[in-house]
């Protein structure tokens, strides 16, 4: 007998999978969508393998995202050893490998843009794993991972992984809600039981000890006695002496090297300390490999670096980087060129390097076990003051303790500290809250993309379907999926209704008047009074014709001299219209709005303003158009005319019962979506409000008119940066032009570059022509911060000018020693800032409105992708080379940013 798919992909996997794997798998077979919440190393990656070996025995394609650009190339390695290379395409702002490819490992971020883009890449896709989705709370990306999740086809399957976040079950239900499946699988308990430690000097003998941080599930009582005594809330111990220090780095290796607890990874929250924790060991003589893993460090470096000359090798202190990794010992930080990174990765991985001193950036992704972490401090500085760890920060950390298959149990050593307490480690290591957050507001590039392809009631509603308003108000969030599927109803029921012998609306329309009864509720109540009507109340106008009524707000009202009443009326593309007795019948009154203030009727600002706050009425019912009222009122005997005719032409139609019967249930749709649109207005929608403050900007820079992008808003929608629209503005100015691709690339760079706090300073700028299109740009963010702050949105950062004079000399051909020398910026930082500055010069190369600009964008990015830049890019294999004569070489090629250089 055959074995099924499931027997084999076992066989494949060769060891016995957990619960949650299977019943993960289980619920993928039966098509549905799944998140997976579960530990650091517990094998969450096999289930989206499973989804992924399913599609491509289907014959269809399969996404795989990272959030991180060397996350991706790691799962492209992998997953060219699990699918056969030919099989695998790799997708980032540097590598093009494959793009055609039944799976494609690529950044979210690249995602996002096709969905924007509605590229043809999406035809045939079955499935998207999203790695790390967890990343949705990021403060500078997140909102990625959640336009991934709401604009992705409802056809395509989404396989979710996360880690233990503790309310996994609420982001399920919100994307059940928005998808229409989901199903959460969450695994809580470690594949490898972590002990937490709590490491000290003990000052009575001079020696570092390790204690258990619980006792019989509980904080160890003799803890508590090593705390630094101005710590203590007894004011009497304050003045005490400590009766324990922080040992030093060397004595913890020591001991847990006694306790047999490395390889380690050792957190320490700066990079500079990193750096001097490996020099610390290395003077202290300690060498933990044998020759043999000398020797294999040594081919693991060769590769590494063998795109790199001998003179950056010199700049970047290869002998002494060498030196350490051969002693089994390295620092993993942002500031290290990605090729030494990945080396430091390689070898640790093999369990050639024993202790590695890292930042907290290992903490994210990279497949980095061991048997032990050390947290060195619970504080870390956030830029302003030290703040101690959050639980979900402390989790992650932890998380890298324990090897599965290797470790029956994984180390979580704390060092005492002088500013905090054992209290405050028993708590980070007891609690299990840690909640995802929603990062998801509305910005320039986002309000375009939405205007360009949605109606402007589509976008609130795609706003509203947000994780951000499902946290704040769930009840919107599925109010507004039931709109969605009954407008899908309305949709096919009005196909239904149509009808080749007459217009079945128009005969509704029609014959509900002659019995003065109307079609939907609103209508049911007696014809309007226009007395009755007040400034602000909203109308709805029937056109005719079957098309969608257009809404008006009331301008203002009054009497003539011969008793009648005037009304004066904006339509949502702010002209005014007079309302008379004969357009009565025409119009229903559907809400009310606040009066802009101050109440100035016959201010042309005024009147635009008020006709901007209609956008929120905007339905499949009611449009913004502009409505269409008939000179004179309509006699009941030409009614009466027309409905004869429709009736008689309708009666020739074999299935006019049918189409009636149709067009009926459209009508109760039609009320059923008007009331539910009315409670989601009636709704506070915070992230609708700031879209349209966004979009108010937009407008008044002339990005935006009546809801359609101009060119310039269309360039701005392909413009993915975190200054995109300070940026755009100075493209749109000229201020670019006449530019050669040097001094191109030093402006640009103010856009991409924001200094870290110790390497900020007032440099100097490469020539002059830069540096008075630099104030400029000054200038013009200025006065766009002050429409910011009058529109309540934050404000647009301030242009960076600190990398224009390195980003210019490497354009010259510059060597990595001329650029970087006494600009006090770390290799590895300056590689991460020319990386972000070449997406943006590729972007610029598409979009910029002067041809000349374009090409001396390209020009640019040309001459800067070289030396250590592109070296950092280079995907590398640890396993057999590929098959296909296609080693995954770099091709310089002009995606969108992916947003992520480490």
């Amino acid at each position: 007998m055959e074995p099924t798919f499931r027997e084999s992909f076992m066989v494949q996997i060769g060891f016995e999978l957990d619960e949650f794997q299977l019943c993960a798998m289980d619920l993928i077979d039966k098509g549905e969508s799944v998140l997976v919440a579960a530990p650091t190393g517990s094998g969450k990656t096999i289930v989206g393998q499973y989804a992924i070996q399913r599609v491509l025995a289907a014959g269809s394609r399969a996404f795989y995202t990272t959030p991180l650009k060397a996350l991706s190339n790691q799962k492209y390695v992998e997953f060219c050893s699990a699918f056969g290379t030919g099989s695998v395409g790799l997708l980032t702002g540097d590598n093009s490998i494959r793009p055609d490819a039944p799976v494609v490992v690529m950044t979210t971020e690249v995602l996002r843009n096709m969905l924007y883009a509605g590229s043809r890449d999406l035809d045939r896709l079955d499935v998207v794993v999203l790695d790390e989705v967890h990343y949705l709370q990021n403060p500078y990306r997140g909102a990625v991972w959640e336009e991934v999740i709401i604009h992705l086809p409802q056809t395509v399957g989404l396989v979710c992984l996360s880690a233990t976040v503790s309310n996994a079950e609420e982001f399920a239900t919100w994307m059940k809600t928005v998808r229409g499946s989901m199903e959460a699988v969450i695994e809580e308990r470690r594949p490898v039981v972590l002990n937490h430690l709590y490491a000290f000097g003990d000052k009575r003998s001079g020696l570092a000890e390790i204690i258990p941080t619980f006792i019989d599930h509980r904080p160890n009582p003799d803890g508590a006695a090593y705390d630094a005594p101005w710590l203590s809330d007894q004011i009497f111990r304050r003045r005490s002496r400590p009766r324990a220090f922080t040992p030093s780095r060397a004595d913890v290796i020591r001991l847990m090297m006694a306790e047999s607890m490395i390889p380690v990874i050792y957190f320490i929250f700066s990079r500079n300390g990193c750096d001097e924790a490996v020099r610390e060991l290395l003077q202290t003589g300690l060498k933990l490999t044998s020759q043999t893993e000398r020797r294999a460090i040594r081919e693991i470096v060769a590769e590494r670096t063998k795109n790199l000359d001998e003179e950056d090798l010199d700049v970047l202190g290869f002998d002494h980087w060498l030196a350490a990794l051969e002693a089994g010992v390295a620092s993993h930080h942002a500031g290290m060129v990605p090729p030494f990174r990945e080396a430091v990765e390689a070898c640790f991985e093999r369990s050639l390097v024993k202790v590695v001193f890292a930042t907290e950036t290992l903490s994210l992704g990279i497949n980095m076990p061991a048997r032990s972490v050390v947290i060195e401090k619970l504080t870390k500085f956030n830029g302003e003051k030290h703040d101690i760890l959050s639980a979900g920060e402390y989790t992650q950390l932890a998380g890298r303790a324990g090897r599965r298959g290797i470790d029956d149990v994984g180390y979580c050593v704390v060092l005492w500290s002088a500013a905090t307490t054992f209290e405050q480690a028993a708590s980070l290591a007891s609690t299990r809250s840690y909640p995802i957050t929603s990062s998801f507001r509305p910005n320039y590039n986002m309000a375009s993309n939405l205007i360009k392809g949605f109606e402007p009631d589509t976008v609130r509603h795609l706003l509203n379907l947000s994780f951000a308003q499902f946290r704040s108000d769930s009840e919107v969030v599925e109010t507004e999926a039931e709109l969605a599927r009954l407008r899908r109803r309305l949709d096919e029921t009005k196909r239904e209704a149509e009808c080749g012998f007459g217009d079945i609306f128009r005969y509704l329309v029609l014959k509900s008047a002659k019995a003065e009864v109307v079609i939907t509720e609103p209508r049911s109540k007696p014809g309007l009074k226009l007395e009755s009507l007040r400034p602000g109340d909203v109308l709805a106008v029937d056109g005719g014709g079957g098309r969608r009524m257009a809404l008006g707000v009331v301008l203002s009202t009054g009497v003539r001299s011969n008793g009648n009443i005037k009304v004066s009326m904006v339509s949502g593309s702010s002209k005014i219209h007079r309302l008379t007795v004969a357009h009565a019948e025409r119009c229903e009154l559907i809400g009310s709005i606040a009066l802009p203030r101050p109440y100035v009727p016959s201010d042309p600002n005024f009147q635009r303003k008020l006709s901007q706050l209609l956008t929120p009425f905007a339905s499949p019912q009611y449009s913004l158009e502009e409505p269409r009222l008939p000179k004179g009122k309509q006699s009941r005997p030409v009614r009466n005319r027309e409905l004869a005719e429709l009736e008689q032409n309708l009666s020739e139609c074999a299935d006019f019962k049918s189409h009636l019967s149709s067009a009926r249930r459209a009508e109760r749709l039609e009320y059923r979506i008007l009331e539910l649109s009315s409670r989601v207005r009636s709704k506070l929608e915070s992230l609708a409000i700031q879209f349209d403050r966004v979009t108010e900007v937009l407008d008044n820079l002339g990005y935006v008119q009546n809801w359609e992008l101009t060119p310039k808003g269309e360039r701005l929608s392909r413009l993915y940066t975190e200054s995109d629209l300070l940026c755009s503005l100075a493209l749109e100015e000229g201020l670019c032009d006449e530019l050669g691709p040097e001094s191109l690339a030093a402006l640009l760079s103010v856009f991409t570059y924001e200094a870290r706090p110790q390497f900020r300073g007032q440099p100097d700028l490469p020539t002059k022509s830069v540096a008075s299109r630099f104030n400029r740009v000054k200038e013009i963010r200025r006065g766009l911060v002050e429409m910011e702050a009058k529109a309540r949105l934050p404000l647009s950062r301030e242009p960076d000018p600190g990398f224009a004079r390195m980003a210019f000399r490497w354009c010259q051909g510059g060597s990595l020693n001329d650029v970087i020398a006494g600009e006090r910026l770390p290799a590895g930082d300056f590689v991460r800032n020319m990386k972000q500055l070449l997406d943006l010069l590729r972007q610029v190369s598409e979009v910029a409105p002067s041809d000349k600009v374009r090409r001396s964008a390209r020009q640019a990015s040309q001459k800067m992708f070289r030396g250590v830049v592109a070296a950092s890019s280079q995907v590398y294999f640890d396993l057999e080379p590929p098959d296909d004569d296609d080693p995954g070489v770099v091709e310089d090629i002009g995606l969108d940013p992916t947003g992520s250089y480490d």
